[in-house]
C-alpha cells in the first residue's frame, strides 16, 4: 500500500508498505515481515506529469488553432483538438 507518513521534524513523505506473513511449517502464524519504501521522488514525479499532461490538454482543447496529432510511421490521425474538427467538418470522434 502507499501512504503519506509524517517525519518526526513534521515533514510529510510518502511511502510503499509491504507486509508478509510468515507461517511456520503446520501453517501457523510465525511473524510478519514490513518493509517500508520512502517513495517520495517517484510521487512528486508522478504528480508533475499528471499537472504537465493536464496543462498540454489544457492547451490542446482550448487552442482555436487547428491542431492535429499524426502518427508519422503511417499517417493515422492520433487526435485532434475541437478547433480542427470544426474546421474540417468532422465528429471528433
Amino acid at each position: 500500500m502507499e501512504i503519506k507518513l509524517l517525519k518526526y521534524d513534521k515533514n510529510s513523505f510518502y511511502a510503499h508498505l509491504e507486509a508478509i506473513c510468515i507461517k511456520d511449517n503446520n501453517g501457523y502464524f510465525k511473524e510478519f515481515k514490513i518493509s517500508v519504501t520512502d517513495i517520495t521522488e517517484f510521487k512528486n514525479t508522478e504528480k508533475a506529469l499528471i499537472d504537465s499532461e493536464e496543462r498540454y490538454r489544457e492547451i490542446f482543447i482550448n487552442n482555436p488553432a487547428v491542431m492535429i496529432i499524426v502518427d508519422i510511421s503511417n499517417g493515422n490521425i492520433i487526435d485532434a483538438n475541437p478547433a480542427a474538427s470544426k474546421f474540417y467538418g468532422y465528429n471528433p470522434d
